[in-house]
Formats: structure tokens, C-alpha cells, sequence
């Protein structure tokens, strides 16, 4: 169908009052028509895309950063427990892919707010707060190491004086993203004396399950200089096992 250039400027469907009062830049009907900057174009209609067994339960029009992700159409659908991403092609309109995205579960029959920012989209249906990158979905908050590390006093390669105990974060750097911190360890207070080192060990047993999660970052606090506010020490891979 050829566009057709509605003048003057076509303004929408008048559906109020009587047709005769219909004025020059309103219709009574527009059945199978979308306006378009003042133009009248056929609407293409609608094809299925997904099998669905569930109700639809959450539609969002994904605009990503064209800097950063190909221009494509995206659509997130909530279904059931289940998080879906259908993409186009920006210039033809082609259907690119339709997938489930990830496993972690969203609650079923409860609808779904969206919110993008930084290329990700946040999701709550009012129970869970889940986070998607396009591929996966994940818990939106990091979770925290379940307990505090262990520590000893080590040997004499340091430079310690006093009494100190420690806090273990999770932190995943692409994200740019970081968990609370783990309670806090008991006091390393055996004795140190200039020059000694303390060792948080067993650090495998407290890494986390996230795939998001890279890093762990670890605070000190020095408890005879009577500090209440742990400091940043020391970033680390989430494989290292042992601190000195």
C-alpha cells in the first residue's frame, strides 16, 4: 500500500459527537492504519514468535545503547516463571532469534516491571528482583560471603602492630557491582607485634556461586587504634584461597 500524505496534518481518530463535527485533521474510523509523523501507513499486524504455553505476564521494548550493542528491535517477555528475548533486525524488521533467557525463576502468575539501565535490564514481579544482561538472568543483589573467613597470626614478614580483624566482599568487576560484606572475622590479637603478618585463610569455602562474580575484596580494621569503620586493603581473585 503507498503512504498516503493526509493534509493538513492528521492529528488522529474523533470518535466524540456526531461525524459532521469531525474536523479536517480527524477521521471517525482508522481501522488497520498507524500514523507515522503525519503519515498514514497499513499496520503490518502480528505473527507469532514464541509457542507459549502460559499467559503473558510482562512486555518490555528493550532500547539499547547503539554505541554499544547492535542496533537491534529487542522484546523481554515474562511468562509464567519464565523470561524470554525476542530481537529484530533494526532495518528490515527481520526476526533475528527468539530464546528462554537463563534459568533463574521469576514468579508465576504475578506481572513483571522492567527498568534498563546500562544495558541491563532489572525486573520485579513484586516477590523476586532478578537482572539480565541479554543472555542470563541473575539475583539483582550480590549475595554476601555466608560467614567470616578465619585468621591467624602468620609470622614476621609484615608490618603489623596491634589488633585487627577483617571483612571478605564479593565484588564482579564487569558489572562494576559488589555484595555486602561477610560478618566480621574474629580478632587477630595473638600476640602481634611489629613486623608480623596475619593470614586470612580458607577463602575457597567462602567464593560465591554467582557467575557474575570475580573479585573478592577484603577490609581491615585496626581494632587497638580503636577504628569503627573497616578500610579497603586488598582486591583479589574469587579463586585465591589464601590472604597474607
Amino acid at each position: 500500500m503507498p503512504v498516503l500524505n493526509a493534509k493538513p496534518r492528521f492529528i488522529g481518530q474523533n470518535s466524540q459527537g456526531d461525524a459532521s463535527e469531525i474536523g479536517p485533521k480527524e477521521a471517525a474510523s482508522c481501522l488497520n492504519i498507524n500514523l507515522d509523523k503525519g503519515n498514514i501507513k497499513k499496520r503490518s499486524g502480528y505473527t507469532e514468535k514464541l509457542d507459549l504455553t502460559n499467559n503473558i505476564e510482562g512486555i518490555f521494548n528493550w532500547q539499547r545503547d547503539p554505541a554499544t550493542s547492535t542496533p537491534d528491535i529487542e522484546h523481554l517477555i515474562k511468562s509464567a516463571a519464565k523470561l524470554y528475548r525476542i530481537t529484530y533486525n533494526a532495518s528490515t524488521g527481520a526476526l533475528n532469534s527468539a530464546s528462554e533467557l537463563g534459568s533463574d525463576a521469576l514468579t508465576a502468575g504475578a506481572l513483571a516491571s522492567f527498568a534498563a539501565t546500562r544495558n541491563r535490564v532489572y525486573m520485579t514481579d513484586g516477590t523476586v528482583f532478578k537482572v539480565t544482561d541479554g543472555t542470563n538472568v541473575y539475583n539483582a543483589p550480590i549475595a554476601p560471603p555466608a560467614s567470616a573467613p578465619v585468621v591467624a597470626v602468620t609470622g614476621t614478614t609484615g608490618n603489623l602492630d596491634g589488633v585487627y580483624d577483617y571483612k571478605i566482599s564479593h565484588y564482579a568487576s564487569a558489572w562494576g557491582q559488589e555484595s555486602p560484606a561477610s560478618s566480621v572475622t574474629d580478632q587477630a590479637d595473638s600476640g602481634i607485634q611489629e613486623g608480623m603478618s596475619v593470614t586470612v585463610s580458607g577463602l575457597t569455602a567462602y567464593s560465591s556461586t554467582d557467575a557474575r562474580v570475580d573479585k573478592k575484596r577484603i577490609y581491615r580494621r585496626k581494632v587497638s587504634a580503636q577504628e569503627n569503620l573497616w578500610y579497603f586493603h586488598s582486591e583479589i581473585d574469587d579463586s585465591v584461597t589464601t590472604f597474607v
